[in-house]
């Protein structure tokens, strides 16, 4: 008997094991798709995203949600982890956007990171859209918009 139950609760908690980790989502999504951008077709492709969960949160809330999206870009490992690294050397903390797409692709036939980020106005929401394209070799900023 009392191996029956030992056995039904390690059923249970691998059942659970399985549903919280199939449940877990990354506050940024990375995608590597190599897809050829223009300035026109970067913010086209912006404007058709959905918003991010983090849309119209408080901007206080901005500084956690942006280290939550950079760590999980450091454990996407290899170009998710790069992009990181850009972000926090490009956009030191204290911050008030947060980035939740991130593409590597050309544009305008150079390699480059294409960075989608929600932002605020200080004591505001997130609520905001921008759109940041870096060299990827460099770090040049190529070209930035926003779009809401």
């Amino acid at each position: 008997m009392r191996l029956r139950r030992h056995a039904v609760a390690l059923v249970l908690l691998a059942v659970l094991a399985v549903g919280v980790s199939g449940c877990a989502s990354s506050s940024v999504e990375f995608v590597d798709s190599g897809t050829a951008y223009t300035a026109q077709t970067v913010t086209a492709a912006v404007d058709s995203t959905d918003k991010p969960a983090a849309w119209g949160r408080p901007v206080s809330d901005a500084e956690e949600l942006r280290h939550e999206a950079l760590v999980d870009l450091r454990a996407m490992e290899g170009q998710a982890a790069e992009v990181a690294d850009l972000l926090t050397t490009q956009f030191p903390e204290p911050a008030r956007s947060v980035p939740y797409y991130v593409e590597a692709a050309t544009f305008e036939e150079t390699p480059a990171w294409v960075i989608v980020e929600v932002w605020g106005s200080d004591g505001g929401s997130l609520d905001q859209t921008r759109v940041w394209v870096f060299d990827s070799e460099t770090d040049e900023v190529l070209f930035t918009a926003a779009i809401s």
